[in-house]
């Protein structure tokens, strides 16, 4: 069965209002779950909605056809239709044990979604039994899901099977509990041979968030492989330990680690030693503006040294990236830089300019806005146009309708018009 069909199946019964029990007999309404015709069965799975335990019944037959079509249905009926009925999880358990290969999988997955704790002694059967790979990493991700502290033995022993991919389910599972046995394990699987598996341990060190782990994250950050020491400096800044800091002030000159994961990391943690690392590190890259995210999101300790870069550096890209940050920190005290930042050489600061002036929406810039309407580059009125519709003060109307009638660019004769009302 496609996607599209299951959509189109969902919709079909959502529009009905989902049809009642009926009175057609059980084999009746198996023949019709079976019919090649696609309304039919949709209306026969619909029709059992309201028959409770005997609708569950019909289901689990349902879930033993041969038809791999026809069982998938089953599936995913039973998972909209029975969510939340504890009844629901015992054939699903009977198809992980029994089932092919697909029914095992797919039950594996349905029960994880379910979330009920019956299914876990079973679940971890398979995981740790199954021959088959992806019903193994299926069952990890389900125990995951299900999050019961009974799985984290057996995740743990999951972090040796010989498997890749199982290996990397288990890390994430993990991860997902939150349970602190999980942290010496993962700690040893940051140097598993496996790239994906150094990487999903990173991420569930970090998804844990214990300072147990701080220091063998920092020494993943000199990994081999980029996107493990990317996940590496994520991870600690999930844990915000301020022994991150220097590491992964480190990382912003390192042409490996992406800068934008690294400022990112260091505005989690929120030390302010990262500040004036990060504003040098804004025009070598093309991570300015998410730079200036994380500036920004450091909050008051970076509005002056954005407002200085602002005001007295004459690289184009530093200003630009400060302007667009001290727009996201929103505070009034910048207000006279990026007045004065209306009138650069640089039309890409002024336009940067006039939408921060916006954002932080102080009624006195707005004399500054309206001689920006004038401006010869046509972003730069675009922005000022909204950004005088953001502080709504009246006297920017006649001002703005002039831009209507008059501005030969449709999209800023457009902003005037919203910034009007």
């Amino acid at each position: 069965m496609k996607i599209g069909s299951i959509l189109v199946s969902i919709l079909i019964v959502l529009s009905v209002g989902i049809c009642s029990a009926t009175n057609q007999s059980e084999d009746k309404i198996l023949e019709e779950m079976n019919n090649s015709n696609p309304i039919t069965k949709i209306l026969a799975f619909a029709s059992i909605v309201d028959m409770g335990d005997d609708g569950l019944d019909l289901m689990a037959q349902a879930l033993k056809s041969d038809d791999q079509d026809f069982k998938i249905s089953a599936f995913i009926w039973m998972d909209i239709i029975e969510m939340d009925n504890p009844k629901s999880v015992e054939p699903l358990i009977e198809s992980l044990s029994n089932g092919d290969d697909n029914t095992r999988a797919i039950a594996a997955l349905s029960l994880g979604w379910k979330k009920d704790p019956e299914a876990v002694d079973a679940l971890i059967k398979s995981m740790e039994n199954d021959n088959n790979n992806t019903i193994r990493l299926y069952s990890a991700l389900a125990l995951g899901w299900i999050r019961d502290p009974r799985a984290m033995d057996p995740l743990i022993n999951g972090l040796q099977d010989g498997d890749d991919d199982v290996r990397s389910a288990c890390a994430i599972a993990l991860g997902w509990i939150k349970d602190f046995r999980a942290v010496d394990p993962l700690i040893g699987s940051l140097h598993d041979e496996n790239e994906n598996v150094r990487l999903c341990s990173a991420f569930a060190l970090g998804w844990i968030r214990d300072p147990s782990a701080v220091d063998p994250l920092i020494n993943g950050l000199q990994d081999g492989d980029d996107d493990i020491r990317s996940a590496c400096a994520i991870a600690l800044g999930w844990i915000k330990d301020s022994r991150a800091v220097d590491p992964l002030i480190q990382e912003l000159t390192n042409e490996s680690c992406p800068l934008c994961i690294a400022s990112v990391s260091l505005a989690f943690i929120n030390d302010t030693r990262a500040i004036a690392p990060m504003i040098e590190s804004l025009g070598n890259s093309s991570c300015d503006e998410q730079i200036a995210g994380a500036l920004a999101f450091m909050g008051e300790p970076a509005l002056y040294p954005l407002i200085d870069i602002l005001s007295n550096t004459d690289e184009y890209p530093e200003k630009r990236a400060a302007a667009s940050a001290l727009g996201s920190l929103g505070d009034s005290r910048a207000i006279d830089a990026l007045v004065e930042s209306l009138i650069d050489d640089d039309n890409y600061i002024r336009a940067k300019s006039a939408k921060a002036l916006g954002d932080i929406g102080d009624s006195r810039a707005n004399d500054a806005l309206i001689s920006a309407l004038s401006d010869e580059d046509e972003f730069v009125r675009f922005n000022a146009a909204t950004a005088l519709g953001m502080i709504g003060n009246s006297d920017a109307v006649d001002p703005l309708i002039e831009v209507l009638e008059d501005d030969y660019v449709e999209y800023v004769r457009a902003s005037s018009a919203e910034a009007l009302g």
